[in-house]
């Protein structure tokens, strides 16, 4: 605590949402506030109006360290009425810096904002600066087990195209304040800005460099609200939000990575002998694929994620599955899709 920087206005801002995660909070505390740095910096919790005493909590450490702790405590849940953590905390963040951390997740090492920052400064391009994390899930006796750690290419800058095949969680974050309002200040009225849209509109304002460290823990505990659906109601999910991806984030190149995911997508589902979904009829989606298909082709590397079912199966489903006319319909298209 005798290293802490207090004095002066925060060059950091630590946004940490959280709701419901009573067990875990405190981890995620102790990792910000054991931070080791030549700037101040501030944490801001919000609470959304958890049920299991997480409030508390954050009420303690914030009148433990009322000069570095901000809370932010909902009396209504804003998450059931179309409220999203992430623009808020930002809108309230002092820094110029922004550093994310969801309640049920938590740092490692006590240098990571240090290293990160000084990562951005020396990068002016870069949008955000990104690391290293591994996942952890409970077993059957509740102990946390440790074994997956999120490969990534190496490179120190990573670029739109290292995004496909590298993954890097919200935890290891630390983000160009102003490029982030103004993503959100755009875009959040359109579109769901989650972790995925936070990636993509951050790389289209510069690359993110990394630092080759792991510096966080991603707690799986399948309560989340992706991680609690099962594989269908994830992937539909997952075909609503791209579809508003397509339509609306108008960065150079995403419509064509947008319309390839989305035709893998709904392959996956009709694969699966899932037509109607989404509110949509078997008709619509079919349309959908089709369009997406013909005009963006299905891309190989995504083909490789649904492997596990033979896509030679398709037209048997969908004979099976879809009425006459559609099929034969469908059999007009046929030489002209593409990879």
């Amino acid at each position: 605590m005798s290293t802490w920087l207090t004095k002066g206005e925060p060059v950091v801002s630590i946004c940490c949402a959280t709701f419901n995660h009573v067990g875990y909070l405190e981890d995620a505390l102790r990792g910000f506030l054991a931070q080791v740095t030549s700037f101040p910096f501030e944490i801001l919790v919000r609470d959304d109006a958890s049920t299991d005493g997480t409030a508390d909590i954050v009420r303690r450490y914030a009148a433990n360290y009322p000069h570095i702790i901000r809370p932010v405590l909902e009396q209504e849940n804003q998450f059931s009425q179309g409220v999203r953590a992430t623009p808020v905390l930002v809108n309230l963040a002092k820094g110029e810096y922004l550093a994310l951390c969801e309640g049920d997740d938590y740092w490692i090492t006590n240098d990571k904002l240090e290293k990160q920052v000084q990562l951005l400064r020396d990068h002016p391009g870069a949008s955000m600066s990104v690391a290293r994390t591994v996942s952890c899930e409970y077993d059957e006796n509740r102990r946390l087990i440790c074994q997956r750690q999120y490969e990534d290419n190496g490179k120190n800058l990573q670029e739109f195209d290292d995004l496909r095949s590298s993954y890097f969680h919200t935890s290891t974050y630390v983000i160009r304040s102003d490029l982030y309002r103004e993503a959100l200040n755009k875009y959040s009225k359109l579109i769901q800005i989650g972790d995925f849209a936070t990636r993509l509109l951050l790389v289209a304002d510069g690359p993110f460099v990394l630092l080759k460290e792991v510096v966080s823990i991603y707690r799986y505990t399948g309560k989340g609200m992706w991680s609690s659906m099962n594989a269908p109601q994830q992937k539909a999910r997952l075909i609503d939000v791209l579809e508003g991806y397509y339509q609306h984030l108008d960065k150079p190149g995403f419509r064509k990575y947008f319309g390839g995911m989305l035709s893998v997508n709904y392959l996956w589902m009709f694969l699966r002998g899932k037509f109607a979904f989404n509110n949509n009829s078997a008709y619509a989606n079919l349309r959908r694929f089709m369009y997406f298909t013909i005009n963006y082709g299905i891309p190989g590397s995504a083909i490789a994620n649904i492997s596990d079912i033979p896509v030679s199966a398709m037209g048997g489903i969908l004979k099976r599955f879809l009425p006459d006319a559609y099929w034969k319909y469908l059999q007009t298209w046929r030489g002209k899709f593409r990879r």
